[in-house]
This record gives C-alpha cells, structure tokens and sequence, in this order.
C-alpha cells in the first residue's frame, strides 16, 4: 500500500481539489462522502484512470451520526488499511444568528466541525504509528460578526481543539491548520458579490486553490511544522 490520505468531504470543491492534488503526490486515497455519491463515483473514476498504480476507495458517512467513527473503523480493518494522513475538509455553510439558532443547528455543526474531527483524531492516533493531519478552517474565524453563528462558532472551538491536539499527539503527529479565504464562490452568494469581497481583501485578488494546495505541500514537507495556522485569504482577516 502507498500512502493513504483519508480526505473528509472530498466529493466537490476543495475537497476534491485536494484530492487531485494528494494523489499527484503518490497518495492512495480514503475518499469520503455523505450524500454526493455522483460526485465522489466521477472523482474515483478520474483517480483510477490518471493513477493507476494507485488504490482508491469510497467510504459513505454522516458526520452527524454518533457512530461516525465507528462505521471508519470497521471500514479500514475489513479492508487491512492504515491511514498516514488525514484532512479534515467536510463543512456545512448555512446562515443563522442569535435570534435564529436552535439546539440542533448548533449539535448538527458542532457535529460536522468539532465533534467527529476530534473523534477521527483519536481514532487516527491510535491506528497510525505516525502521521500528519490538516484541518480545514476559514479565516472568518477571526471576525466576532458573522451571519453563520453555528458555523463560525464551531470553527472557532475546532482550531482550539487542533492546537490542543497539536501539542498532545507531538512528536508522533504533526497537526496544522489552513485558513482559506476568497477561493471559490459561495452558494450564498453571487459572482459579483464573490469579486466584489476579493476586491476588499489588502491584495485585491482571490488566493485560488493553488493558495491551499501550495501551503499543503508546505506542511507535508516541512518536519519542523505542527501548531501551525496558515491564512490563504489575500490578507483578508486583517480587515476584521
């Protein structure tokens, strides 16, 4: 087996992005999804056919469900697979504030970005005699004003987490952490409101997704990086 990356949310966007770019890098690949099957079935098939020499695989999984971790589990071992590498990628976006908040928009992001990440890592952990995990944020982390509470709330207690982990899991795993900023449109919003944010960053240009994959080479290069929290965003959380 080459090395195995395990990439949550990795069906679109920049999970698969980052998944183009792992196997580049003579990476097999844990391909994981909930329920975007289409998607991660083009992805796999688009893998197989570009990395032949490589081995690819698909695992289906609600990061809502409390047996998440367990289901993964069971998924590797029937499979004799060791995880090296794990990106933590798997996001929900939707709006909500104070007045708009419930008790299960708040369980259900802090599922997908607090919960079941720290569960993987622990999980990952034990099974990997060393390794290396990537967590996937977003610089608006860094504002106090948002109009996505449950989801910047989340974020927030997961880089906390991953600092944490960052110095518990030392010297055996190394833990990091992505910022990205303007990289692709939101659902949210429109093309024009996209371009119009970029031009308020300090750089006045979207950082791309050669902005993430680039700091991703970084980090899986450099020996001496864990703790590390590395913004992709034009300078775009100075503004906040």
């Amino acid at each position: 087996m080459h090395k195995l990356a395990l990439v949550t949310g990795s069906s679109r966007r920049i999970g698969r992005e980052i998944c183009l770019k792992l196997a580049s890098d003579d990476y097999s690949l844990i391909l994981h999804y909930c329920k975007d099957q289409q998607g991660v079935d083009l992805l796999k098939n688009e893998l197989i056919e570009t990395y032949p020499n490589l081995q690819f695989f698909t695992f289906q999984g609600d990061l809502r469900s409390s047996t998440f971790v367990e289901e993964l589990s069971r998924y590797c071992l029937d499979r004799y697979l060791i995880v090296n590498l794990v990106i933590h990628n798997a996001s929900i976006f939707e709006t909500d504030n104070l007045s708009s908040i419930t008790y299960n928009t708040l369980q259900e992001n802090f599922s997908v970005h607090l919960f079941q990440p720290l569960l993987i890592t622990k999980w990952f952990s034990k099974q990997a005699s060393e390794g290396q995990i990537i967590t996937i944020l977003d610089q608006a982390i860094s504002s106090n004003k948002s109009n996505y509470w449950s989801y910047i709330l989340s974020k927030k207690s997961l880089l906390d987490a991953t600092k944490m982990v960052a110095i518990e899991l030392a010297p055996k795993i190394r833990v990091n952490t992505i910022l990205p900023g303007m990289i692709l449109p939101s659902k949210h919003g429109t093309p024009d409101e996209f371009h119009k944010a970029v031009e308020q960053t300090p750089l006045k240009k979207a950082p791309g997704m050669n902005s993430i994959l680039g700091t991703i080479d970084y980090l899986l290069s450099n020996e001496w990086a864990t703790g590390q929290m590395i913004y992709c965003d034009s300078g775009e959380h100075w503004n906040m």
